[in-house]
């Protein structure tokens, strides 16, 4: 391999000098490679040569040419033809996601499902080597430690199921209390029909007719009616399945209650203890939804048995 250094101008002993580093391969397939480490280093060679005694003190024109030693292992900036077979076997890395740990994914129903590569092992604690004999005798006490740790999912898991049974009770009973409530609401808003309508036409001073008026209100008892089936059914279907995107559509379901109930004003009925109730059920709703997702994260309590 030989590395040649044209002089660009002649200098001094007090002059720079720039150098040109240009390799040139001696087979059919020439490579061309500049580096700028090793070109400053055969720069400072070249001055050290150039200011030792009886070395010249100008570079003619023409060329020099330097011989590089290439030993087993090549110092900083050296290049060496690269090795076939370690460039074969080397992969190609771009164009690959390496996943290390379990992956969550949420469905379209609202469910959450964990994703774990089938490469996946579980982290044991590595323990010293002269401990071996002693983990063999202990094979009784790892058992226990194992079925304690399978014991600890399984009341995790317990604990979480008991806090929703108990927080689905409060709402079931939260329900019911608001279903009740809005029948008689139903119920006095028929029974006081007429009265109704002299009150609506007060309130806009007597600019609508009677007919107008009842068409109103038996319009907004209707509308009141639909969404009560609609806002029961949801809360139902939340409390049977159990989903996170159920729990999610019935509080969706209680903010457009609420938005009504104010709207109602218009029409002298708002009720402000059922606003109310809707509003602590949509609360109540969005905790629901948090715990469930919670509960489809925990591993089920069969499944710890079954691995226990």
């Amino acid at each position: 391999m030989v590395l040649r250094v044209s002089a660009l101008h002649e200098l001094g002993l007090k002059s720079a000098l720039c150098v040109g580093a240009k390799w040139s391969m001696e087979r059919d397939t020439p490579q061309l490679l500049t580096h700028a480490p090793l070109a400053r280093s055969l720069a400072a060679e070249v001055w050290a040569s150039m200011k030792a005694p009886g070395s010249v003190t100008s570079l003619s024109a023409g060329q020099v040419t330097l011989h590089s030693m290439s030993g087993p292992t090549p110092e900083y900036g050296a290049c060496s033809k690269p090795n076939m077979k370690e460039k074969d076997a080397a992969p190609p890395a771009q164009g690959r996601l390496m996943v290390h740990g379990p992956i969550f994914v949420e469905n379209p129903d609202g469910s959450i499902t964990e994703a774990v590569p089938s490469d996946a092992k579980q982290a044991r604690p590595k323990g010293d080597r002269g401990d071996r004999g002693r983990r063999e005798s202990n094979d009784g006490d790892s058992d226990s430690s194992g079925s304690g740790s399978n014991a600890n999912g399984i009341s995790m898991s317990q604990e979480v199921e008991f806090l929703y049974s108990r927080h689905e009770r409060v709402f079931m009973l939260l329900l019911f209390i608001q279903f009740v409530l809005e029948s008689l609401y139903a119920a006095v808003f028929v029974v006081r029909m007429r009265p109704s309508m002299f009150e609506l036409e007060a309130m806009y001073n007597w600019e609508i007719s009677p007919k107008t008026a009842e068409a109103i209100l038996w319009t907004t008892l209707v509308i009141q009616v639909l969404f009560g089936i609609v806002y029961y059914f949801m809360a139902v279907l939340s409390i049977w399945t159990k989903r996170p995107k159920h729990f999610q559509m019935f509080a969706k379901t209680c903010l457009c209650g609420v938005v009504g109930l104010v709207l109602l004003a218009y029409a002298d009925k708002f009720n402000l203890p059922i606003f109310f109730l809707r509003l602590l059920a949509y609360i109540y709703a969005r905790f629901l939804q948090g715990l469930t997702a919670s509960i489809l994260l925990l591993p089920p309590a069969n499944n710890a048995n079954r691995n226990g």
